[in-house]
Order: structure tokens, then C-alpha cells, then sequence
């Protein structure tokens, strides 16, 4: 199964494409522009607008794991004459694990073309120029991952993902056994520091990092709304796309994550051989889910 996270742009997804796959040079990059779209013409997509980004998958390994990210202009933009970036809705974090601090003060230069002092740069309190924010968590385990940040209900979070899907969180730590376990009151001392939730992909492995907030472990409290779960922290829905050949497991997963969603779309034929659906989870999170029935690019 391959995890990816998605990101819209307003016309220069083209140019983020380049950076990244600039700054990360293993990086496999596939991209389809909106010429190879059916529609196109009927949409009133013409000119230049054809050479905007339809699809498209950035793939970048890193040890035993790959980060992946679907990113794409948006439908809207490509149909109207402007193409000013407004920059993203949301700002997602991804948190890069790795043991050579140097590396990563160049890793980080390169991200944010700018030198900046590599304590703010570290905990991703910026964003880089085409809206993520970067993290970095010294570990002898090297790996890159998603970040979803809770506001004191992750432990519900995990238990509910672990059942969907089917796998166990890795590397749970709680902030009783974090570095700031001697700043976090006995209330907070079970609000989860950090989580990997990994999917399988291949010989590597996809993976989601899922925790509480400081300031919830500060205060003890859950703050979880069940009438809030269109938004994620009263902001955005952050997108992600599974992709799985195993149509059984995939359409059970999908029932399983049901339980108090919002229903976009149904399990259902796409037209192209594949199935297709799509719902807000209850906790304000979007996924797509797509079966395949090639094997995954990357």
C-alpha cells in the first residue's frame, strides 16, 4: 500500500516539482499536464494552461521508507486566465529523522534558501517557499514522515487507525519518557510525544507521525469535537491517498474508517478498471482511497 499526501498549487506546480526534486536528487518525479486530460477543451482549458499540472507523484526514498507526494494545480486555476500563487491552505509538517546534524543544516539551507538560525529552522516554524514546514528529529533511525498533531486525543487517533488498517503504531513514546518530561505535569505525562503509523510498500515502508500537542500535554486536557471534524485545527483538511492492489482489504479499511466520517464519495467504479472513494474521517482527515491493479510507480 502506498501512502501520499497531496498538496494543490494555483499554476507554478511545475516549478515546486523542480525545487524539490532539486534540493532531494534521488527523487522519481512523474507528471502528467493537463493536455493528457479528456476534458480539457469542453473545461475551456487552453493555451498555456494546458501545460499545467494535471497529475503528478514526487518519490523520494530515504533509507528503508519513501516520502511521497501527489501535488497538482488546481482545477479552478487551470480554467480561468490567472495563474498568481496564493500560497496553500494548509502548511503540512514533515519531520526528517536522522543522526548527522550537519546534514541537515545544509538539508535545511537548501529547503528555505536561506542561511536562518537552525534552531527555528529545525522545528519547522516556517514554511519553505512553496508552503511545507520541516522538521528535523535527531535519531540514529533515519527516516522521513507525515506529521498530524493532535490536541491531547492522538491515543484515541492511534487506536482507531490501528483497527482501520490493520497494523500497529511503532515507536510509541509519550511525553512522560520525552525530552520535556520534566516540564509536563503529571495530567500530561500520557499525551503521545510521537507515533509512527507505517504502511507497507514494497521493500520500503510509508509512514504517518502522529502526536499530541505541547500545549495539550501541558494541560492534560482532549480537546477532540466530534462537530469540528471538517477541519483539521479549525484550518484545513489535510489529503491523503492510498493506493493497494488488494481491493478486499482496501474496501474494508474504507468501511472501518467510516465510523463517524463524512462521506465524499462511495467504493465504487471509477471507469478505468479501478475503484474509487473518498470521506473526511472523524477526526477532520481526507483520504482517498484507489485500488490498482499494476504495480505502483514508486
Amino acid at each position: 500500500m502506498r501512502l501520499s499526501f497531496n498538496l494543490e498549487y494555483s499554476g507554478n506546480c511545475n516549478s515546486v516539482l523542480d525545487f524539490y526534486a532539486s534540493v532531494f536528487n534521488n527523487a522519481s518525479v512523474n507528471v502528467k499536464t493537463f493536455k493528457e486530460m479528456d476534458m480539457a477543451e469542453v473545461l475551456g482549458i487552453t493555451g498555456p494552461r494546458l501545460d499545467m499540472v494535471w497529475q503528478s507523484e514526487l518519490c523520494i526514498p530515504y533509507e528503508d521508507g519513501v516520502l511521497c507526494m501527489e501535488m497538482s494545480d488546481s482545477l479552478m486555476a487551470a480554467m480561468q486566465k490567472g495563474l498568481d500563487f496564493n500560497g496553500l491552505y494548509y502548511n503540512p509538517v514533515i519531520c526528517i529523522a536522522h543522526d548527522d546534524e550537519n546534514y541537515i543544516r545544509d538539508l535545511l539551507k537548501k529547503l528555505y534558501k536561506k542561511e536562518g538560525r537552525f534552531e527555528r529552522l529545525q522545528n519547522g516554524n516556517d514554511t519553505d517557499p512553496y508552503g511545507i514546514r520541516w522538521e528535523y528529529q535527531k535519531s540514529r533511525r533515519r527516516g522521513m514522515f507525515y506529521c498530524l498533531t493532535f490536541d491531547g486525543f492522538c491515543g484515541d487517533v492511534i487506536s482507531f487507525y490501528e483497527n482501520v488498517f490493520q497494523i500497529k503504531a511503532a515507536e510509541i513514546i509519550k511525553y512522560g519518557d520525552s525530552p520535556y518530561k520534566d516540564k509536563i505535569p503529571a495530567a500530561g505525562a500520557d499525551k503521545i510525544y510521537g507515533a509512527l503509523l507505517q504502511f507497507k510498500h514494497g521493500n520500503r515502508t510509508c509512514a504517518l507521525k502522529l502526536r499530541d500537542s505541547y500545549d495539550s500535554a501541558m494541560d492534560g486536557i482532549n480537546r477532540y469535537d466530534p462537530n469540528a471534524l471538517l477541519f483539521y485545527q479549525k484550518f484545513y483538511n489535510p489529503v491523503f491517498t492510498l493506493r493497494e492492489n488488494d481491493t478486499v482489504y482496501l474496501s474494508e479499511s474504507f468501511k472501518r474508517l467510516m465510523n463517524g466520517a463524512k462521506l465524499n464519495r462511495e467504493m465504487t467504479p471509477d471507469g478505468k478498471g479501478s475503484v474509487y472513494g473518498s470521506l473526511i474521517d472523524k477526526y477532520g482527515i481526507c483520504w482517498n482511497f484507489y485500488s490498482v491493479t499494476e504495480d505502483i510507480s514508486c
